[in-house]
């Protein structure tokens, strides 16, 4: 029995490190040079015809204030990248909300119904939100194509001198025919665009002086933050 258990164990092993080396690395797009650049990236999927994309950014502003934008989902479309609506109906849980995105003719629009997940690590105080695209909640609207596959995720990594570090990876299956130029266009354009707006919001007074006790994320009811990330 404990050889079967030892051997059992040793292929686990073994599939994770086959698993890893099989994953296609990032492909640098942009490089930041300063504080506040973006670096992006895009990578191969296995078994999808898109490349997932990645946006990092250290930025000169607590990590409470990246949260206060985050949480704010009216607020998207002045950040996230081609976002043309964005609402939470009362009726639904509060990590779920829907979405639009503008495409350029003659695509039509792409919705989507997301549910995030938030958790903290309670040594390093970092924050990761996971968001996926899920079925249900409103019917098919007209001139809109739904979106059958997303999966995000944000980590919000607070730093000694009171910034962030934010970084962001997204896979997304728009579902539908979409031109090769147009999947190139966002993989290589959202990272830094979404992430240059957020940073442009978060250093709005009402985000970057917002307490961690007036942040209120969906999900994470007991958010903490370092005393020089606090807003104050």
């Amino acid at each position: 029995m404990h050889r079967i258990l030892k051997t059992t164990a040793s292929g686990m092993i073994l599939l994770a490190v086959c698993t890893a080396w099989a994953e296609p690395a990032w492909e640098p797009v942009t490089q930041a040079r300063h504080r506040g650049e973006v670096s992006s990236y895009v990578r191969e999927v296995p078994g999808h015809d898109v490349k997932s994309f990645k946006g990092v950014v250290d930025a000169p502003f607590p990590m409470t204030a990246i949260l206060a934008v985050l949480a704010d989902i009216n607020n998207l479309p002045n950040w996230v990248f081609q976002c043309e609506r964005a609402r939470h109906d009362p009726a639904w849980p509060d990590v779920v909300y829907y979405m639009e995105f503008h495409t350029p003719w003659p695509v039509n629009n792409r919705e989507a119904v997301l549910r995030n997940t938030a958790s903290q690590d309670p040594q390093t105080l970092t924050v990761t939100i996971n968001t996926v695209a899920i079925p249900g909640y409103v019917g098919p609207s007209r001139g809109r194509v739904r979106v059958p596959e997303l999966n995000n995720r944000f980590v919000i990594e607070p730093l000694k001198d009171g910034g962030t570090r934010v970084s962001f990876e997204t896979l997304v299956d728009p579902g539908g025919a979409i031109p090769a130029w147009m999947s190139n266009w966002i993989a290589t354009s959202a990272p830094k665009d979404t992430l240059n707006a957020l940073l442009k919001q978060a250093a709005l007074p009402q985000y970057r002086n917002r307490s961690v006790e007036a942040v209120r994320l969906p999900g994470l009811p007991d958010l903490k933050a370092p005393s020089s990330a606090t807003g104050k």
